[in-house]
């Protein structure tokens, strides 16, 4: 956020599933305005009702390169879900925008496509299948993963060269999808202190060279994460690992 408010020409923020209130409540965000700020983030101008309102005015996806010209990238925090994503859709979404996992409307599920869907495992799937692994309870319904077919349809519709998405830990920081058109980046080292994975980052350069760049875990690294505690109020979605890894094939 101090990035942005320097560089606000340079550096350009994605909304991920963790900018969210439901989320973040239980998975870190809100504990840590409850001990470090010793505040009652229920409270309407509390620091973590504030910055969630700024969570909502994010945008959820972002193009690199050319907006009118035959190479550029789409970017977003989890993935493209159905199959009628069209980029018109998403710069219509209405901001502040809070997300709903029950979905009754095209828009609500667009949204969720954009932070939580995942590809496939393999190349071989086709369509859309269910994310039981992010939603292994069966209780939200709406959590996807696409195939390469999806992910082909979506760039020819829209015009675009590839995708460049996050949403899931890497052993080696990157991983590349439908024959390189989709590129998930990691830029998190040891996630959670446990698995002992590396970062990636990526530079593009003209006529959208990437090159992808990998950190090192640190030897000091330590585990930092804390268990759900037992709550009966914990939403269904987040009653599995904290985020899963992929695995690159």
């Amino acid at each position: 956020m101090a990035l942005k408010i320097t560089y606000s020409d340079h550096v350009f923020l994605i909304r991920g599933n963790h900018e969210d209130a439901q989320v973040n409540r239980y998975m870190g965000f809100g504990q840590e305005c409850r001990e470090r700020l010793n505040e009652d983030i229920d409270a309407p101008d509390s620091v973590f009702n504030t910055i969630n309102t700024f969570f909502e005015n994010l945008p959820l996806a972002a193009v690199v390169g050319d907006s009118k010209g035959p190479n550029k990238i789409f970017c977003c925090h989890g993935g493209i879900g159905t199959n009628s994503m069209k980029l018109e859709d998403i710069k219509s979404l209405k901001r502040p925008l809070r997300v709903s996992f029950e979905q009754q409307t095209a828009e609500q599920q667009r949204v969720v496509d954009l932070l939580w869907s995942d590809p496939c495992d393999d190349e071989e799937t086709r369509g859309l299948v269910p994310n039981t692994i992010r939603d292994p309870t069966g209780q939200v319904g709406a959590l996807k993963k696409f195939g390469a077919d999806m992910v082909e349809k979506f760039l020819k519709t829209n015009g675009f060269s590839m995708i460049i998405r996050s949403h899931q830990h890497l052993m080696r920081g990157e991983d590349r999808f439908a024959q390189g058109q989709l590129m998930t980046v990691s830029s998190c080292t040891d996630y959670c202190g446990v698995t002992g994975n590396s970062a990636g980052f990526l530079t593009v350069q003209k006529r959208l060279v990437i090159s992808p760049k990998i950190i090192q875990p640190s030897p000091a690294s330590k585990a930092v994460w804390r268990d759900l505690p037992d709550d009966p109020a914990t939403p269904a979605i987040l009653k599995r690992a904290p985020t899963p890894p992929r695995h690159s094939s």
